[in-house]
């Protein structure tokens, strides 16, 4: 049963760092529309897997500790593809790379387990049909979020073209590469 779990908490990893390691973090009036969304997860998460009063308030707490962990390791795997990036169109030492590389790696990994962390701090607190609930529910959350970012054209524009010049949509224009 453990090793599914991993599988689960992998494949999530997965997903969420396709997204997370593209978007940056939001600041200023981005904030609110963040918060707005962790409102409107919170709910989706209380309906979906159908929790009571006192349930979803200690599910939240454990929830909420595992997402701090999260947006900290999320923090920290940006932070390591940037230098990596910036590396490599320095065109630095194999060494280097290889070193930075692997941070990127062990970041990765860090993001996963902090993912799975999460998972596990609430499973007691579920039943299996509800565990089962939240783990395709992250999966599909995630999913229609990067749906609807890539419609809306990102999280900085109002439409695809809508971005602002310091910006590149990594749809059409690789990592590493200078936007036309």
């Amino acid at each position: 049963m453990r090793r599914s779990n991993n599988a689960w908490a992998i494949a999530l990893a997965a997903l969420v760092t396709t997204a997370v390691v593209a978007q940056p973090r939001p600041e200023g009036p981005r904030e609110k529309g963040a918060e707005r969304l962790a409102q409107f997860k919170k709910l989706r998460l209380i309906e979906v897997l159908d929790l009571d009063e006192q349930t979803a308030e200690k599910f939240f707490v454990r929830y909420n500790e595992g997402q701090k962990k999260i947006d900290q390791a999320r923090k920290d795997l940006q932070e390591a593809v940037g230098e990596l990036e910036a590396a490599v169109k320095a065109k630095v030492s194999d060494a280097e790379l290889n070193g930075k590389s692997e941070q990127v790696v062990k970041r990765i990994q860090q993001f996963s387990q902090a993912i799975t962390e999460r998972l596990n701090a609430v499973r007691p607190l579920l039943s299996p049909q509800q565990y089962a609930k939240l783990v395709v529910f992250e999966v599909r959350f995630t999913e229609a979020l990067q749906r609807a970012l890539l419609r809306r054209g990102g999280p900085e524009g109002d439409g695809p073209g809508k971005r602002g010049p310091a910006e590149r949509d990594r749809r059409r224009v690789p990592p590493l590469e200078e936007p036309d």
